[in-house]
């Protein structure tokens, strides 16, 4: 299900530039867009725990990412701007490069905008989903976490 919060006059600019970015990357595999939306100093938040990223090593990651999977569709749930504030829920739907299978990367974006570029970002994201569906976890990885088991990898 989609949810938009009703804005007279159609979607707002920086939701519209989010959702082109994110179908720029993970469609097409182009950063350009990515790059050109945020300023040289917005920090990404919540992209890998206890860690802040910058734009230069956050495109780095996202293309790790990209050479992991293929075929990827954008999908969008709810998307609200209101002044400054963006919030952009996404999934990612793709195959594994290696294995074919299918796989998901769904997350949330909060982002603060200047009116022109993105200036601070909050974004979550279900890695161990992401992970698991790329034979890089085990299954139910994060079920077991939960009630306390240790994670072992062999």
């Amino acid at each position: 299900m989609s949810y938009s919060v009703p804005i007279p006059g159609g979607e707002r600019k920086m939701v519209s530039a989010i959702k082109k970015m994110l179908v720029s990357v993970f469609e097409q595999g182009d950063l350009s867009d990515f790059t050109q939306l945020f300023q040289d100093t917005t920090q990404f938040e919540g992209f890998l725990v206890d860690h802040a990223t910058g734009v230069e090593e956050l495109t780095e990651a996202i293309t790790a990412v990209l050479s992991l999977i293929d075929g990827a569709h954008v999908a969008f749930g709810t998307t609200i701007e209101q002044d400054a504030w963006i919030c952009v829920i996404v999934q990612v739907m793709a195959q594994s490069a290696t294995t074919g299978a299918p796989v998901m990367l769904g997350g949330n974006i909060i982002a603060h905008s200047d009116g022109s570029k993105i200036n601070a970002v909050y974004c979550v994201f279900d890695w161990i989903r992401f992970f698991e569906g790329l034979d890089l976890m085990p299954p139910s990885s994060a079920l077991a976490c939960v009630t306390g088991q240790k994670l072992v990898v062999s």
